[in-house]
């Protein structure tokens, strides 16, 4: 009877071993997942920050209440509560923060490129100093970065998005829009308001703005150097004001456009229209090289003014 309490031990012992094993690739996996990837789960609505450095980043929506950070290089991902609630609650406010490999900064210093899930409801607030940022299908967005490229795509509600140098782009997006550059240009198409008081503002200092397909009952675009573009149909009642100092500013609209218009250049600039323009005043043209007319029932209000430019009406008869 005595092997009895040696074949117990070697049973043990081989338990043990079991459980030691276990824990260590269990420490392995969640060191993995440490280093590449973390995932939290999050109010469908939860507001998620991030800043980095020179380091791209990239976020998508997706359909599930939770958010992913990865980063190949990264030596760790830390997803940190910012709401102060319980963490057996889904998180409202979540910051993402980076370390560099070998400790050598984090956060804003972080020179890592990140990809980011997040809820389609949720808000996302990103700041970078030389890197792109990709956002796409998310509720709302407010980035910057100092001299990378920004582009949105499918932001819902609310965007406000600005770049030392470089280009800003928005397509398919809803609600308030503020896009800023100093010498990128701006591109947005098929851009239309959720309320009725949303705003669509741009400013450039000497790049281009291009817009294509605008629908907000306010346009606000103003740069110093660069050309204007508008094309697409006008809202009613709305009022498009569109101010530039040596570039050029071009309306191609609809054959059916309905606005009035006034449009001033300097001694150096031009108006040209392809609409036959009811004018209001016409010796105002000759004077001080400025025009005031009407174009159908005059629905839309269009203020124009190039210091150094030409300004063009022309009439899109697809």
């Amino acid at each position: 009877m005595k092997p009895i309490p040696l074949l117990i031990g070697t049973i043990m012992c081989a338990a043990l071993a079991c459980e030691t094993a276990a824990r260590a690739g269990q420490r392995q996996k969640e060191d993995g997942e440490e280093q590449g990837t973390r995932t939290v789960v999050v109010d469908p609505n939860v507001t998620v920050t991030a800043c980095a450095g020179s380091g791209a980043i990239v976020v998508r929506g997706w359909d599930r209440n939770e958010v992913r950070a990865r980063s190949g290089d990264a030596e760790r991902i830390d997803l940190r509560r910012m709401d102060g609630t319980s963490d057996q609650k889904p998180a409202t406010q979540l910051r993402v923060i980076i370390y560099n490999v070998g400790g050598a900064g984090s956060g804003c210093e972080a020179y890592n490129d990140i990809e980011l899930n997040v809820p389609r409801g949720a808000t996302v607030k990103l700041k970078t100093r030389s890197g792109d940022l990709q956002i796409t299908d998310v509720a709302g967005a407010t980035v910057e970065s100092i001299s990378g490229d920004v582009a949105l795509q499918r932001i819902a509600r609310v965007t406000e998005a600005a770049s030392g140098t470089g280009d800003v782009t928005l397509k398919s997006a809803g609600g308030r829009v503020r896009l800023r550059t100093i010498s990128g240009s701006i591109d947005a198409a098929d851009v239309k308001p959720v309320e009725a008081g949303d705003a669509f503002i741009a400013q450039s200092t000497s790049g281009d703005v291009t817009l294509d397909r605008v629908g907000h009952a306010r346009v606000d675009v103003n740069t110093l150097s660069g050309t204007i573009r508008l094309t697409g149909p006008l809202a009613r009642g709305g009022r498009y004001d569109l101010k530039t100092n040596s570039g050029d500013v071009v309306l191609k609209l609809p054959d059916d456009a309905s606005f009035q218009v006034t449009a001033k250049v300097s001694v150096s600039g031009e108006i040209v229209t392809d609409f036959p323009l009811k004018l209001v005043d016409t010796s105002s043209a000759v004077v001080s090289h400025s025009l005031t007319g009407t174009y159908g029932t005059g629905d839309a209000t269009i203020n124009v003014a190039s210091f150094s430019g030409t300004v063009r009406l022309r009439r899109d008869r697809k």
